[in-house]
């Protein structure tokens, strides 16, 4: 049972799902019918689990995670979480777990940048090119 509920947020956190739904809304989506979340909620809803987001950082201040996240390292090493792009796709897979686990917490940890980041493209190139040490792969959602 342990295996099939980290499979679910795992899985999850590669669904797209529209993060500016009410925070006391119930999830609902044909992802988390398929995943079958709502059986999985009668075993567990994540209490006293926390949840690394490996991307492109987490706004803690969005309305779905306000008191649910907490932003980790950020291994890019760049001080730019004022900016308006900051954290976008992160912050959309961060409440995809919350929804498979509501009772979970979130830790945000950037080591992937956001497409609309001034310094993606020449990222992006570099990857292609064969460098650097680590490849992701990047979900596009569904």
């Amino acid at each position: 049972m342990k295996y099939r509920l980290i499979a679910t947020l795992a899985l999850a956190s590669l669904a797209f799902v529209n993060s500016t739904t009410s925070a006391a809304a119930a999830p609902s989506g044909w992802e988390l019918a398929a995943l079958r979340v709502a059986d999985a909620h009668s075993v567990s809803k994540g209490a006293g689990v926390t949840v690394a987001v490996i991307d492109t950082g987490v706004r803690t201040d969005h309305p779905e995670l306000k008191g649910r996240a907490t932003e980790g390292p950020d291994f890019l090493e760049e001080s730019d979480q004022d900016e308006s792009w900051y954290g976008e796709h992160g912050t959309s897979m961060a409440s995809s777990v919350l929804d498979v686990a509501p009772k979970a917490e979130v830790l945000g940890l950037r080591a992937i940048r956001d497409e609309a980041d001034p310094d993606y493209k020449e990222w992006k190139e570099q990857r292609q090119e064969g460098q650097g040490l680590i490849k992701f792969r990047e979900g596009r959602g569904c």
